[in-house]
Formats: C-alpha cells, structure tokens, sequence
C-alpha cells in the first residue's frame, strides 16, 4: 500500500517544498491515501487490527517531511511534525476504517477528502475571515 501510494505521489513531480497549508496540495496528499486504503481495505483492516499506534508513525515519513520541510521555513506547526504526520495519518486510516467498514449511506470520496481536508486545514475554528 505504501508503494503504491507513492508511486502515485511521484508520478509526476514530487518535491518537498509542498505547501501542506494549500487547500489543493493537502487535499492531493489525503486524496491518494484515502484511494489506497479504499482499494486495499482488507489489508488495511487486517493492518489496523494488528498494529495500530506503530504503522501510523512509520507509514507517514512523506507527511512528516513536508511538516519538517514547513517548520523550517518558519511556520508554526501544532506539534512536532513527527507527531502531527501521525496524527494526520491515524485520522485518515481511522477514518476509512469506519467508514468503509461500515454501512455509511452515500458517501463520495470527495464528500470524505473535503471534510477531512478542510478539517486538517482550518480546524474547528473554520477558515480564516
């Protein structure tokens, strides 16, 4: 799954500079997760049900170099960004887990990449006025 989330990822240009506060490049970013897990939801079950806590801070090395990558250049992050990139992944394979394992009536994938998109993105406090 990882591979193939990241032959997606650098399919086309894949630099670290990726602004992770642009609403597009975050979205991008959820979207091949969400597609990956989608497609390979037994194992993602099965990876769930056997590790949980461990994967989510190994499986999101690309996440946690962009955070680097925005910590860097003086942005303030709300944790560290080891931290927040396993945030971001727990809440996304969480998610597809109950989700896709459940009878959620309806739901498109880009009902579910925008909610979790604008969630990470603005927080409960909504977009900036």
């Amino acid at each position: 799954m990882q591979d193939a989330a990241s032959k997606e990822m650098t399919a086309g240009p894949h630099p670290v500079e990726h602004d992770m506060t642009d609403r597009e490049q975050l979205r991008a970013h959820l979207d091949v997760g969400w597609q990956v897990i989608r497609a390979n939801l037994p194992v993602m079950v099965a990876l769930f049900e056997s590790t949980i806590a461990q994967r989510r801070v190994d499986d999101t090395d690309m996440l946690r170099s962009h955070l680097e990558y925005l910590r860097d250049r003086g942005h303030p992050l709300p944790g560290e960004p080891t931290l927040v990139a396993a945030a971001m992944g727990g809440m996304l394979s969480m998610l597809a887990y109950a989700v896709l394992t459940s009878d959620a009536p309806g739901l498109t994938n880009d009902e579910v990449i925008d909610t979790l998109t604008a969630l990470l993105l603005n927080g409960l406090a909504g977009p900036p006025e």
